[in-house]
Protein backbone atom coordinates (compact mmCIF):
# COMPACT_ATOMS: atom_id res chain seq x y z
CA UNK A 1 0.00 0.00 0.00
CA UNK A 2 2.85 2.05 1.15
CA UNK A 3 4.81 1.45 -2.85
CA UNK A 4 1.40 2.73 -3.93
CA UNK A 5 0.93 5.30 -2.27
CA UNK A 6 4.46 7.10 -2.55
CA UNK A 7 4.73 6.01 -6.37
CA UNK A 8 1.21 8.43 -6.73
CA UNK A 9 2.64 11.07 -4.96
CA UNK A 10 5.87 10.99 -7.26
CA UNK A 11 3.19 11.03 -10.35
CA UNK A 12 1.52 14.33 -8.76
CA UNK A 13 5.47 16.17 -7.73
CA UNK A 14 5.95 15.52 -11.53
CA UNK A 15 2.92 17.38 -12.87
CA UNK A 16 3.14 19.86 -10.35
CA UNK A 17 6.55 20.81 -11.91
CA UNK A 18 5.04 20.68 -14.81
CA UNK A 19 2.44 23.13 -13.65
CA UNK A 20 5.15 25.53 -12.50
CA UNK A 21 6.78 25.28 -15.85
CA UNK A 22 3.45 25.81 -17.84
CA UNK A 23 2.30 28.81 -15.43
CA UNK A 24 5.63 30.10 -15.57
CA UNK A 25 6.05 30.22 -19.70
CA UNK A 26 2.52 31.64 -19.61
CA UNK A 27 4.05 34.29 -16.72
CA UNK A 28 6.69 35.50 -19.26
CA UNK A 29 4.48 35.47 -22.25
CA UNK A 30 1.56 37.94 -20.19
CA UNK A 31 4.60 39.99 -18.92
CA UNK A 32 5.98 40.12 -22.87
CA UNK A 33 2.01 41.14 -24.16
CA UNK A 34 1.91 43.44 -21.03
CA UNK A 35 4.80 45.33 -22.28
CA UNK A 36 4.16 45.42 -26.02
CA UNK A 37 0.55 46.66 -24.56
CA UNK A 38 2.28 49.76 -22.40
CA UNK A 39 4.77 50.54 -25.72
CA UNK A 40 1.45 50.72 -28.09
CA UNK A 41 -0.38 52.59 -25.18
CA UNK A 42 2.04 55.50 -25.80
CA UNK A 43 1.03 55.60 -29.79
CA UNK A 44 -2.36 56.46 -28.65
CA UNK A 45 -1.75 59.56 -27.46
CA UNK A 46 0.60 60.65 -30.57
CA UNK A 47 -0.02 63.04 -32.57
CA UNK A 48 -1.05 65.83 -30.01
CA UNK A 49 -4.32 67.96 -31.41
CA UNK A 50 -4.32 71.31 -30.55
CA UNK A 51 -6.65 74.13 -31.78
CA UNK A 52 -3.86 75.07 -34.34
CA UNK A 53 -3.80 71.25 -36.05
CA UNK A 54 -7.56 70.77 -35.26
CA UNK A 55 -10.40 72.21 -33.93
CA UNK A 56 -14.63 71.90 -33.42
CA UNK A 57 -16.69 68.99 -33.24
CA UNK A 58 -14.49 66.05 -34.35
CA UNK A 59 -11.69 66.71 -32.84
CA UNK A 60 -13.40 66.86 -29.31
CA UNK A 61 -14.98 63.33 -30.71
CA UNK A 62 -11.34 61.99 -31.41
CA UNK A 63 -10.60 63.17 -28.14
CA UNK A 64 -13.60 61.57 -26.59
CA UNK A 65 -11.76 58.49 -28.66
CA UNK A 66 -8.70 58.40 -27.23
CA UNK A 67 -9.27 59.01 -23.66
CA UNK A 68 -11.93 55.87 -23.69
CA UNK A 69 -8.82 53.95 -25.26
CA UNK A 70 -6.63 54.96 -22.75
CA UNK A 71 -9.56 54.28 -20.26
CA UNK A 72 -9.26 50.49 -21.81
CA UNK A 73 -5.36 50.06 -22.02
CA UNK A 74 -5.08 51.10 -18.60
CA UNK A 75 -7.92 48.91 -17.44
CA UNK A 76 -5.91 46.33 -19.35
CA UNK A 77 -2.63 47.26 -17.60
CA UNK A 78 -3.18 47.69 -14.20
CA UNK A 79 -6.19 45.30 -13.09
CA UNK A 80 -6.61 42.64 -15.17
CA UNK A 81 -3.11 41.72 -16.53
CA UNK A 82 -1.43 42.28 -13.20
CA UNK A 83 -4.48 40.14 -11.58
CA UNK A 84 -3.77 37.56 -14.02
CA UNK A 85 0.11 37.74 -13.42
CA UNK A 86 -0.86 37.71 -9.68
CA UNK A 87 -3.05 34.79 -9.49
CA UNK A 88 -0.42 32.77 -11.65
CA UNK A 89 2.11 33.85 -8.80
CA UNK A 90 0.38 32.20 -6.01
CA UNK A 91 -0.48 29.27 -8.30
CA UNK A 92 2.90 28.58 -8.44
CA UNK A 93 3.87 29.10 -4.95
CA UNK A 94 1.04 27.15 -3.73
CA UNK A 95 2.17 24.64 -6.35
CA UNK A 96 5.74 24.80 -4.51
CA UNK A 97 4.17 24.23 -1.25
CA UNK A 98 2.36 21.24 -2.34
CA UNK A 99 5.49 19.89 -4.04
CA UNK A 100 7.54 20.36 -0.77
CA UNK A 101 4.78 18.88 1.21
CA UNK A 102 4.96 15.93 -0.86
CA UNK A 103 8.06 15.18 -0.74
CA UNK A 104 7.94 15.32 2.84
CA UNK A 105 5.70 12.81 2.81
CA UNK A 106 7.67 10.63 0.05
CA UNK A 107 10.50 10.86 2.74
CA UNK A 108 8.56 9.83 5.43
CA UNK A 109 7.45 6.64 3.82
CA UNK A 110 11.16 5.93 1.96
CA UNK A 111 12.20 5.91 6.19
CA UNK A 112 9.25 4.28 7.24
CA UNK A 113 10.16 1.41 4.37
CA UNK A 114 13.59 1.41 5.67
CA UNK A 115 13.25 1.13 9.47
CA UNK A 116 10.94 -2.37 8.60
CA UNK A 117 13.84 -3.83 6.86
Amino acid sequence: MNEMFVAHLYTQVKQAHEDIQQLTTSKNTLTEVKGELERAKEKVKESELTSATWSGSLAVGFEDIRTAMLDEYDDLLTRQLTDALTTIDAKITALQSDIQGMERAIKMQEDEAKDKV
